[in-house]
């Protein structure tokens, strides 16, 4: 099985951690289910199209080596409960973020191809007032199986945290472990307790999964 890498850039991003409410957190790497998205907009698949043609991917994200960001905090007005009430909420803002995401699978030539050919959409940030910056083919990688990871894995599968690692904790809607927290590896890497497929892009293992195993806000959407 092959891997297609694109590195993509956002003047800034923001990508909804499911749980908050009041604080809208942000997830710093895009989760699965919102790179499929990415890729769906490159390729001018509507949403019950990408739904199908993802099915059997395995996706992922991971900053790239060189990527330097801040999470910038700012406010914004917000409804609460139907009722028409005006406030504050915080919300947490990623500025210009770079990434490698990655899909892999049988027919990673064609979604390749249809890129290359040139993208129907640039791809948004989370939603669609964040926009990219830039974007490039990388090109394709061979996959292969790794305890080591750079991106992110369920806080259950870490084994162990090399010194000097950056990372942050947030709760993700999966069905990959019984605990609902995940591991975003925001410098360095992580030793997790089994093997996972992955790619190695500038040295860094970006592990992959399977759409189904996460659950999606609506559609598309990290």
């Amino acid at each position: 099985m092959e891997s297609l890498v694109i590195k993509l850039s956002f003047f800034d991003a923001f990508f909804k951690v499911h749980f908050t409410r009041t604080s809208r957190l942000t997830y710093p790497i895009p989760l699965p289910t919102t790179v499929a998205g990415m890729f769906g907009s490159m390729m001018g698949l509507s949403r019950k199209e990408a739904k199908n043609f993802f099915s059997d991917f395995k996706l992922g994200a991971s900053l790239t080596e060189g990527s330097k960001f801040s999470e910038n905090e700012e406010s914004a007005s917000y409804i609460l409960m139907k009722k028409r009430v005006r406030g504050v909420e915080k919300i947490r803002i990623l500025n210009e973020p770079e990434y490698y995401i990655v899909i892999a699978g049988k027919d990673v030539k064609e979604v390749e191809e249809r890129i290359e050919e040139g993208i129907s959409y640039l791809p948004f940030g989370g939603q669609n007032d964040h926009f990219a910056k830039d974007w490039e083919i990388i090109g394709r990688r061979e996959i292969f199986k790794s305890k080591e990871i750079s991106n992110y894995a369920p806080s259950s599968w870490i084994e162990r945290i090399p010194e000097g690692t950056k990372l942050q904790i947030l709760p993700v809607m999966h069905d990959l472990s019984s605990g609902e927290n995940f591991v975003f590896v925001l410098d360095g890497k992580v030793h997790l307790d089994r093997e996972i497929a992955c790619v190695d892009v500038g040295g860094k293992s970006i592990a992959l999964y399977n759409l189904a195993n996460f659950r999606m806000v609506g559609e598309w959407k990290g």
